[in-house]
């Protein structure tokens, strides 16, 4: 799982995803939420791109062998990001 060219390729993407996120959220409510989520996906992506194979390993290892409940607390997390992205892009909320 960790030389899997998918894997890479989404490494990649989480990094450009950030980058655009960075330029992009200049112009939206909750900015400083949005430059700390884009440097935390800068920094996640360059880690597992560029970072120790030994550290990668480790960090890949306890990410597949955390509990189910974790994953569900982390997609909530996610998903309220999600809607206070769309509420700062005025897709919701905004009259």
């Amino acid at each position: 799982m960790q030389q899997s060219p998918a894997l890479l390729r989404w490494e990649f993407l989480s990094i450009i995803g950030g980058v655009f996120l960075l330029f992009a959220s200049q112009e939206l409510s909750y900015q400083w939420l949005w430059m700390v989520t884009a440097g935390g996906m800068v920094a996640k992506g360059a880690f597992l791109l560029i970072g120790p194979q030994s550290w990668r390993g480790s960090v890949i290892e306890w990410c597949v062998s955390r509990e189910d409940i974790d994953y569900r607390f982390w997609g909530l997390g996610l998903w309220t990001l999600a809607v206070l992205l769309l509420h700062a892009l005025g897709w919701i909320g905004r009259s």
